[in-house]
């Protein structure tokens, strides 16, 4: 009893951590990219403008392709009893931006926690435990949560209908992922079409009882976004649809650079994982049955996505927990019983290192990644030299000393 307590504590703080984690990534870098923008700026839009859709931004820039306002709507509800006690208080919009952020990377950790309640019901509070404490450690999982992109407002989703999916509750598992394929990211079709299958081959789940729970859930997904984002846009529009058929069918993503076959297995993957990636083998001898069922549909679905030439490592960021669960269960079998022996305190030290060692490339990737925003430091310290309330002075005598006092931190920026 007294190891399963500790064990229970050992979860909750481990999930304390990943709330400190993926705040600590947020403050230190909190400047965005273009991929980001839209979502951004929706949600600023939504906030501030409310139904005077033609002072929108996107009315004036588009985009290369259409996306949803859903997931804006609802950052903009969560994130605006936040944000508008920021403005009572005085605080600029670049706070309000930290807001909405932490609204979502808080979305993400809380989906990620029902996911960790799953896996410990499933395979013990050691192994969730130790799942938690690897992502905690891990950059990219914990960085790409506070980032206003598509993978992202998709991410919540995707673990609580794994969660769904680890207790047998497929009616919500399909439910959620209809959502989330429809709304946000079509390419999840694969990723999740792959859970439903090993539910399929396993008898939990029926063919005629998929059929009728995918139907209802996809229209009404297909309605909703339909509708809303119709009224958004001016014009009748799936979002989605047009994405998929510009990245996927046309091939356009391709544009903007394509990478080797296997560039997500020798480099994406064994970045995001960091060094307690080695650990999956180890827990695929463990608990070989169970581990192979976490790791089929990640593996098929980086596998199949692949394939198309244009690749980030955000797009295969929804595989990154379910291999963490692999590598957790190595872990929890290094961790046991680690004080009756000398060797098997020393297999301990082997975890702890292997941690630590995640712990250094992150910090590491985290400075790197602070120092990768130009643009942001360049405006913040535009915004220093020039108060809000001498923006016509500036534009009238002062913009050339500004644009050289910015041009040369520019220039100490990029050779540093």
């Amino acid at each position: 009893m007294t190891s399963l307590v500790d064990a229970s504590s050992c979860l909750g703080a481990a999930k304390f951590l990943l709330l400190v984690s993926v705040l600590l990534h947020l403050f230190v870098c909190p400047y965005t990219k273009v991929e980001e923008s839209f979502n951004l700026q929706a949600t600023h839009d939504v906030i501030y403008h409310r139904w005077r859709l033609q002072q929108y931004d996107h009315r004036e820039f588009p985009g290369v392709v259409p996306r949803t306002f859903l997931g804006a709507l609802f950052l903009s509800a969560v994130a605006a009893p936040m944000v508008c006690i920021l403005d009572l208080l005085g605080f600029t919009k670049f706070s309000a931006q930290y807001a909405v952020r932490a609204s979502l990377a808080v979305c993400v950790v809380v989906a990620l926690c029902r996911w960790l309640d799953a896996l410990c019901r499933q395979f013990g509070p050691r192994v969730a435990s130790c799942t938690a404490l690897i992502c905690a450690t891990q950059f990219h999982l914990m960085f790409y949560s506070s980032r206003l992109l598509p993978n992202t407002l998709a991410l919540p989703l995707v673990l609580l209908a794994m969660a769904y999916w680890l207790e047998g509750h497929h009616r919500a598992f399909i439910t959620l992922s209809a959502f989330a394929i429809i709304v946000f990211r079509a390419e999840l079709c694969a990723l999740m079409g792959i859970f439903l299958l090993v539910s399929l081959a396993q008898c939990r789940l029926s063919l005629s009882r998929t059929f009728l729970l995918s139907l209802p859930a996809g229209l009404l997904s297909l309605v909703l976004t339909v509708v809303v984002d119709s009224v958004m846009w001016g014009r009748w529009l799936w979002p989605e649809g047009n994405v998929l058929w510009y990245n996927t069918v046309l091939n356009k993503s391709s544009i903007w650079g394509t990478s080797p076959l296997l560039w997500y297995f020798y480099s994406a993957l064994p970045r995001a994982l960091g060094a307690t990636a080695i650990l999956g083998p180890l827990g695929c001898l463990r608990a070989p049955q169970r581990v192979f069922l976490l790791l089929l549909p990640p593996i098929a679905f980086v596998t199949l996505y692949s394939l198309l030439p244009h690749k980030e490592l955000r797009f295969v960021i929804y595989a990154v927990p379910p291999l963490n669960a692999a590598s957790g269960f190595g872990l929890a079998s290094l961790f046991d019983n680690a004080w009756k022996s000398w060797r098997r305190g020393a297999m301990a030290a082997v975890g702890l290192a292997l941690l630590m060692a995640n712990i250094i490339f992150t910090v590491g990737l985290l400075y790197i990644s602070s120092c990768n925003y130009p643009g942001g430091h360049a405006m913040a310290v535009l915004h220093q030299l020039v108060p809000p309330d001498q923006g016509g002075f500036a534009s009238n005598f002062g913009l050339n000393c500004i644009g050289f006092k910015v041009d040369s931190y520019m220039s100490s920026v990029l050779t540093d």
